[in-house]
């Protein structure tokens, strides 16, 4: 698969700790979608199913999670990773903007592998940043595996703050202003605050 970034132990795009990935390439391309900088169908890592499980090992993290971009764009490449995943004893969520009636025989092979699917086109007027992961009211979160059907699916906002090994900040979900201001502040870094397609950077 094409990897434009992942990060590590997030508990906010999934149940438990989860490695998760933003898959290079889009050809859905929501309007007013924040992660159109991964539209293009150049760039990214190719990250393999080993590699990535031996960094969820190593982060102590339960499974993983599938973003993009649009991960059904590269459906092939994604049912293998998710069957290695899995056979190594990690769950497996999917976002796709794609419609469930839409989807191609290998798309639909990816959607019902996966643990837990969330999927439907963003759409910017019914946006909220109170939903369950999710972006906007009109996507829906599919429970394939009854292990998960338990879950509490309450709305609530979300936002997580993850510190890399080298001291860069990166804020995802939903941060309000008040905490990305003052996040910088305490680093001295206002003008080093920087949008990007999957959060913020200091």
């Amino acid at each position: 698969m094409q990897v434009a970034e992942v990060i590590y132990s997030s508990q906010i795009y999934g149940p438990g700790k989860r490695t998760v990935l933003w898959l290079q390439g889009c050809s859905i391309q929501c309007d007013h979608c924040w992660n159109d900088e991964l539209w293009s169908f150049k760039g990214g890592i190719k990250k393999s199913p080993a590699q990535m499980i031996e960094a969820a090992i190593q982060s102590g993290d339960d499974g993983f999670t599938l973003l993009g971009g649009e991960p059904l764009d590269q459906a092939p490449a994604v049912a293998h990773f998710i069957m290695q995943v899995q056979s190594a004893g990690f769950d497996v969520v999917l976002y796709t903007g794609y419609e469930l009636h839409e989807l191609s025989t290998p798309q639909k092979k990816c959607v019902q592998m996966s643990d837990i699917v969330i999927h439907g086109r963003y759409v910017h007027e019914l946006r909220s940043e109170n939903l369950l992961w999710r972006g906007s009211t009109n996507q829906e979160i599919l429970i394939n595996n009854s292990k998960f059907s338990g879950l509490d699916l309450s709305e609530k906002r979300q936002v997580e703050i993850h510190l890399n090994e080298i001291g860069h900040v990166k804020v995802v979900g939903y941060p309000t202003p008040e905490l990305l201001q003052s996040i910088a502040s305490r680093n001295g870094m206002m003008t080093s605050l920087k949008s990007t397609g999957n959060g913020y950077e200091i």
